[in-house]
């Protein structure tokens, strides 16, 4: 896994990638199950409406893989400032709300926690006049779900940043 400027960057194939998009994965390889017992029925001269459902499995795969793909970008937090006491004070914050700080320094933050059924990473970055968040659901951890709600959580939390820094500059 890179983090760029812009998005969250899954090396394609790998166990991680595999993981994040495992249903658009299972959507595709039950289409190419479907196309081949169509094919297999057009040699034998019997041909059947298999093919629609093969479609059906192509159209969900690809939509499922557009939408986890989308949610790799960057949002952005709306903040007046960008110092080190914010910083310490996000941390704090995080780690107040439960999230493990994995990683730190000074482009950027990595937290996670675990929630009922799946794992669940946040992200900050810094750069110069802003701040960039993701969240979005634990490639790393081995099980094999959709991870939902992970973007409204996410959106909890830097709206809570939000709030911590605007109560920092008054």
């Amino acid at each position: 896994m890179r983090i760029k400027s812009d998005r969250i960057e899954l090396k394609p194939f790998s166990l991680e990638w595999a993981n994040y998009h495992f249903l658009a994965v299972l959507a595709l390889f039950f289409g190419l199950l479907q196309l081949y017992f169509f094919l297999a029925d057009c040699l034998h001269g019997t041909p059947d409406t298999e093919w629609l459902s093969a479609l059906c499995c192509f159209a969900v795969s690809y939509c499922l893989y557009l939408f986890k793909s989308r949610k790799l970008k960057h949002k952005r937090l709306r903040l007046t400032s960008n110092d080190e006491h914010l910083k310490t004070k996000i941390i704090a914050l995080l780690e107040a709300n439960g999230w493990e700080i994995h990683y730190n320094n000074q482009r950027y933050l990595q937290a996670s926690r675990w929630s009922y059924f799946t794992g669940i990473l946040f992200i900050l970055i810094w750069k110069r006049d802003r701040i960039l968040w993701n969240c979005i659901f634990n490639p790393f951890c081995r099980d094999m779900t959709i991870g939902l709600i992970c973007d409204s959580i996410g959106r909890k939390v830097a709206k809570k940043i939000e709030r911590l820094a605007d109560d920092g500059s008054r």
